[in-house]
């Protein structure tokens, strides 16, 4: 599990370079230059996504099994397939029907994506925390609103703020 955090800590964090330091990404792009710049960042990330992919192979094998899924579960994750991969359309064509009538398709077809494999995986590694107890589950909500939380007060208390804008994408249907 250790493996595993490391990994997120790694390539979430590289990742939020442009939102938390963006004048520090890019005195390193001053220094550096841009190509090896992203050589390195490059480099990094797929060291992160490597320990992310090996640390949750890891989680698998110890993971406590929460149930066992019913065989009909997995007709209904493929059905749940079905829909989030038609809204991963609706985020690729961007005046679509599907993009104007639920606004963020990406996110939804995410969400979908992601019930389809909580409801067919019955293992404690297919869960963001361990459902064993409360206090685990109070532990890692605590964890995941601290990590936006503490950034956030790092930089309003350094009189910086968080230009959300610069790095959002643009989620409408116009464009």
């Amino acid at each position: 599990m250790a493996t595993l955090i490391i990994g997120l800590v790694v390539f979430l964090g590289l990742h939020s370079t442009r939102i938390f330091a963006n004048d520090a990404r890019a005195k390193a792009i001053a220094r550096l230059g841009e190509g090896p710049w992203k050589g390195i960042y490059s480099l990094l990330s797929l060291i992160g996504l490597a320990l992310i992919i090996w640390g949750f192979a890891q989680a698998r094998w110890n993971a406590a099994v929460l149930w066992a899924p019913p065989v009909f579960v997995r007709h209904i994750a493929i059905a749940l397939m079905l829909v989030s991969l038609i809204l991963l359309g609706g985020y690729v064509f961007k005046k679509s029907h599907i993009a104007v009538a639920v606004h963020h398709p990406m996110v939804w077809s995410v969400a979908v994506w992601s019930a389809a494999h909580l409801f067919a995986n019955g293992s404690a590694a297919s869960r963001r925390y361990s459902m064993k107890s409360c206090a685990a589950g109070l532990k890692a909500r605590f964890f995941s609103v601290m990590m936006f939380v503490v950034p956030w007060a790092v930089a309003s208390s350094t009189g910086k703020t968080l230009n959300w804008e610069s790095v959002a994408p643009k989620w409408s249907a116009d464009s």
